[in-house]
């Protein structure tokens, strides 16, 4: 496969992982206690879950969701968008694949910067208290995640040789 083939579907993965990151970071205060999701594996969200650690004052709350529910509309006319070219990107003989693949490329790095932008708004609402801890918590967080994962590929590789051996 074409390098730049490879990149545009990473950068796309990554366009879809922050259009998720987005949506879960809607608010996670009203999910249900039982939903698990993976914070470190979904772009921004390990970085949204980290803000819930560090103790936010009523302010810099409403001040976060005010500027994600901005993030949010431009991610939804950016999504209308982009729908046209998803079926060129699915054959490369199609005679718009090219303009496709250089819209999503385009598309990936605007998502990109406009998630970085949102991040570092967030990150200039939070005390210098609050900035010196998140380092340690999103430390905490990865550790947790490789546990979860670890623990999640023991049970998977003991299962997978059970049922190889019967």
């Amino acid at each position: 496969m074409n390098s730049k083939i490879t990149l545009t579907m990473l950068a796309l993965a990554s366009v879809g992982l922050t259009v998720s990151a987005v949506a879960a970071t809607a608010d996670t205060a009203a999910m249900p206690a039982h939903h698990h999701h993976h914070p470190m594996m979904m772009g921004g969200v390990g970085f949204m879950a980290a803000l819930h650690k560090l103790n936010l004052t009523a302010e810099q709350e409403k001040s976060i969701h005010s500027i994600m529910d901005g993030a949010r509309q431009q991610l939804k006319s950016g999504a209308e968008n982009g729908s046209a070219d998803f079926f060129a990107l699915q054959n490369p003989g199609d005679p718009n694949y090219n303009q496709a693949v250089h819209n999503a490329e385009a598309a990936a790095t605007n998502r990109i910067e406009q998630r970085s932008a949102v991040d570092q708004q967030i990150y200039n609402l939070l005390t210098p208290e609050q900035k010196a801890q998140l380092p340690q918590v999103l430390a905490n967080m990865k550790t947790k995640a490789e546990q979860r994962h670890s623990e999640w590929q023991q049970q998977h590789s003991h299962s997978t040789s059970s049922s190889s051996q019967q």
